[in-house]
């Protein structure tokens, strides 16, 4: 609502890649207020995405209190698609969050799409999160445009 703020804090932290490796991703999005008086803390984290072969990747998401204005609802829905790893795979990530509203009448569509993470010797995976109109309060917008791409994985590279 009025005189209020949506910080948005994300973090990728060791995105270790070839065997033997692990890569822990911990993406932190806090403090997105929503409508007057109210706030909506997200908190989603993604653990242990390991790579190489014999290994495996886990997914840990969390939201928490995503409330919104007056008389208005949030819908979430994360799909999590195919998560293969290991030589000569692919997992492809697609997390859709859709309908954030805040504040009275308005709307906020975040929309993050991470896409071909693979994993293994001489593989690249890309990570292209998006988000799009997280709007706040009475007649404001804030668009947020996070791009990461060529996430690339497999020994001597970065």
């Amino acid at each position: 609502g009025s005189d209020q703020t949506g910080d948005i804090i994300l973090t990728f932290y060791n995105l270790s890649q070839g065997p033997d490796q692990t890569g822990d991703i911990i993406p932190t999005f806090y403090n997105l207020s929503q409508g007057p008086d109210q706030t909506g803390d997200i908190i989603p984290t993604f653990y242990n995405l390991s790579q190489g072969p014999d290994q495996t990747g886990d997914i840990i998401l969390t939201f928490y209190n995503l409330s919104q204005g007056p008389d208005q609802t949030g819908d979430i829905i994360p799909t999590f698609y195919n998560l293969s790893q290991g030589p000569d795979q692919t997992g492809d990530i697609i997390p859709t969050f859709y309908n954030l509203s805040q504040g009275p009448d308005q709307t906020g569509d975040i929309i993050p799409t991470f896409y071909n993470l693979s994993q293994g010797p001489d593989q690249t995976g890309d990570i292209i999160p998006t988000f799009h109109n997280l709007s706040q309060g009475p007649d404001q917008t804030g668009d947020i445009i996070l791009t990461f791409y060529n996430l690339s994985q497999g020994p001597d590279q970065t």
